[in-house]
């Protein structure tokens, strides 16, 4: 047995992002290059024997660092087997672990903005994911280690509530990985004044930022910084589990929460928090490239949507002939209705104000998982099932039930007669 056309399409997929970031943390070296072509057919090649579509993010992150370790270490090709056969093992496990409509929407949820870029798509509203941030910051990220100094500083995003295809180490501590990379940072710079900027992730769903100020080994304070409407921050799991981590940290630190309200979409988080993080590291006097620049600079989500967009264009070479496709906001046209891309729009604005509808990701999430198990079931039977299709109508059924439990939305008035005879005597005449 082996894999299909298609499952191997999707692999190729994946693996060219993994080239991609690897690419881009090591700036595009050569030696990197050669190396990775040599690799990745071999890893293709493993993927359809062990008939394994790479689609969980915690596997391709594994897999990832496996790569990265053979591009410098070239170890003995037996051993190289090994660990990936190791690495099949847990990555089936995590499988396991996974119902079928929550794999399929990790796998829509993981294709990010570089990959719709790639397919030419329109990235106005697409999530950003880790891989996304990793690329936009790729100058700006220091591992831990590096934190040499006094100063500012951003960290590598981590998690802070588990995702639906986490570990079981992240589900039994998810503030191990915050606590682990301050904790790093510190002993790295024990008797330095830091101010470290770590972007978190909340079950996959919305980024936000920790600052964390230390004082010669001591956390003294630290802040969650939302970019959202949620006046009850402090009683979300993420808060929680910040605060888990700098106490576990530092028992006497001061740990509070923010929410800033600046977003009114759905999609724009990771593009807030990269902000964020670069208006507390460059205040206005600083000098930083044009491309960050824009970011920290950008008034509203459409301008920041573009400038992020813009910044990956420029730090991944293999996209930068392809055409951006940021769709300009449709005028309202109050005579026709709107639009279902519109309605979303609003919905999100809305409930994004309302502090009873806080828990909106978690409703809507359980909400598109059900229509989707609906859709799955209706279509077992039939071979031509095109998985994404089954992804978009969900979504689309999922938003406007909740458009129609939440009752925000008025629709316009049909069109009467004499609004026809109007809009068609304006075509004759035009």
């Amino acid at each position: 047995m082996s894999l299909s056309a298609e499952q191997k399409r999707r692999n190729d997929e994946e693996l060219y992002l993994l080239e991609i970031e690897l690419l881009a943390l090591y700036k595009g070296e050569q030696y990197v290059q050669r190396q990775i072509n040599k690799i990745l057919p071999d890893i293709k090649a493993f993927l359809d024997e062990q008939e394994i579509i790479v689609s969980i993010d915690a596997g391709k992150k594994t897999l990832m660092q496996l790569i990265e370790k053979q591009i410098f270490l070239q170890e003995d090709q037996l051993l190289f087997q090994e660990k990936l056969l190791t690495w099949a093992q847990e990555y089936k496990e995590l499988e396991k672990q996974s119902t079928v409509e929550m794999r399929q929407l990790a796998r829509q949820e993981s294709r990010g903005i570089i990959q719709n870029l790639m397919e030419g798509r329109s990235v106005d509203e697409i999530w950003g994911t880790d891989h996304d941030l990793r690329i936009v910051l790729q100058n700006e990220i220091r591992n831990p280690s590096e934190v040499k100094k006094s100063g500012t500083h951003i960290l590598s995003p981590v998690s802070i509530v588990a995702g639906i295809h986490a570990s079981e180490e992240e589900r039994q501590q998810p503030q191990t990985y915050l606590k682990n990379v301050i904790t790093d940072a510190i002993k790295s710079a024990p008797n330095a004044n830091l101010n470290l900027l770590v972007p978190v992730n909340s079950g996959q769903h919305h980024w936000m930022l920790v600052e964390a100020k230390i004082e010669k080994g001591e956390v003294k304070q630290a802040t969650l910084i939302d970019s959202s409407h949620n006046a009850a921050l402090q009683d979300t799991p993420a808060f929680k589990n910040v605060e888990k981590a700098i106490i576990e940290i530092t028992p006497t630190a001061k740990v509070n929460a923010t929410a800033t309200g600046v977003q009114n979409n759905g999609s724009s988080c990771m593009d807030y928090t990269i902000q964020a993080a670069l208006q507390i590291k460059y205040p206005k006097e600083k000098i930083i490239d044009a491309g960050l620049t824009s970011i920290r600079d950008a008034k509203n989500a459409e301008e920041l949507r573009v400038a992020v967009t813009d910044k990956l264009i420029e730090n991944v070479p293999q996209i930068t002939e392809q055409k951006k496709k940021i769709e300009e906001p449709a005028k309202e046209i109050f005579a026709n209705p709107p639009t279902p891309e519109n309605l979303e729009k609003e919905l999100f604005q809305k409930l994004a104000a309302d502090e009873k509808a806080r828990d909106l990701q978690v409703k809507f999430d359980a909400l598109m998982a059900e229509k989707l198990d609906l859709l799955f079931i209706a279509n077992l039977d039939n071979p031509k099932i095109n998985e994404k299709n089954l992804v978009d109508e969900a979504r689309k059924a999922a938003f406007e039930e909740m458009r129609r439990t939440f009752s925000f939305f008025q629709m316009p008035k049909k069109k009467t007669e004499k609004d026809n005879h109007i809009v068609t005597k304006h075509k004759k005449n035009n």
